[in-house]
């Protein structure tokens, strides 16, 4: 049977100082349980410690075994490398691939403005085509006067290369624009009335010519010239 302290206690009574050695071994047993008993505690403290940072990344003491979670931490731990690795490779794509889109939508944005032009241009030409020969010999500076009004807007082509007339904000076909226009500008319009019989023409029905400032300014020297000297024409205000 094993023996107790009770055992020793008994043992050492039979001595003449029992008493004083069982008090020295009744100290020790105290001091080292007490001494177990604070080990068990600082150890408990530092596992709880552990297992609380090991739940931050995941750990479950209640259901995960400890080695199989290392493990697992282990290898996601060695596949890093890897994963960085290939995360740079697709941020280097992805890098490149905006660069090629930047650089297409640049390219797209240059050939719209490219085909804008040409179109506009085209649109110009054709229209100065139709107008030039209704104004000329009717209305002088005639071709700075069909840039105008294409340039305002006042006139427009169609897709079936039809040209209409905007005329305040009704919008008529050219021939009625036209003639509402030469009314407006009655002023600019070349005589082309032939003298009446027997001589030269009649003063009472050949008008003098005028202009306004801003038409006048807008002509070549030449044609001023031509206005003023050949034409006998009026500047007006």
């Amino acid at each position: 049977m094993p023996k107790t302290l009770d055992d020793v206690k008994a043992e050492l009574m039979k001595l003449t100082d029992g008493t004083e050695l069982y008090e020295a071994v009744s100290t020790a047993v105290l001091h080292e349980r007490n001494m177990g008993k604070g080990l068990v505690k600082d150890v408990q403290a530092k596992l709880d410690l552990v297992h609380n940072h090991l739940k931050t990344i995941g750990y479950d003491p209640t259901s995960q075994d400890l080695e199989t979670f290392a493990k697992n931490v282990k290898e996601k731990f060695e596949k890093l490398p890897a994963v960085e690795k290939k995360n740079k490779e697709s941020d280097t794509e992805l890098s490149e691939l905006r660069r090629l889109t930047d650089a297409l939508q640049k390219d797209l944005v240059k050939e719209k403005e490219i085909r804008t032009a040409k179109e506009t241009k085209l649109k110009t030409q054709t229209l100065q085509g139709i107008l030039m020969p209704k104004l000329q010999g009717k209305i002088y500076s005639a071709d700075v006067r069909v840039k105008d009004l294409i340039r305002e807007g006042r006139v427009e082509l169609s897709e079936d290369d039809r040209v209409t007339y905007k005329l305040g904000t009704e919008v008529v076909d050219l021939e009625k624009g036209l003639a509402a226009y030469f009314e407006e500008n009655k002023a600019e319009l070349i005589n082309t009335q032939k003298p009446g019989p027997g001589g030269g023409p009649s003063k009472s029905s050949t008008p003098v010519k005028e202009m306004t400032r801003t038409n006048f300014d807008a002509l070549p020297p030449t044609e001023q010239m031509n206005f003023l000297r050949k034409e006998g024409g009026k500047v007006v205000d």
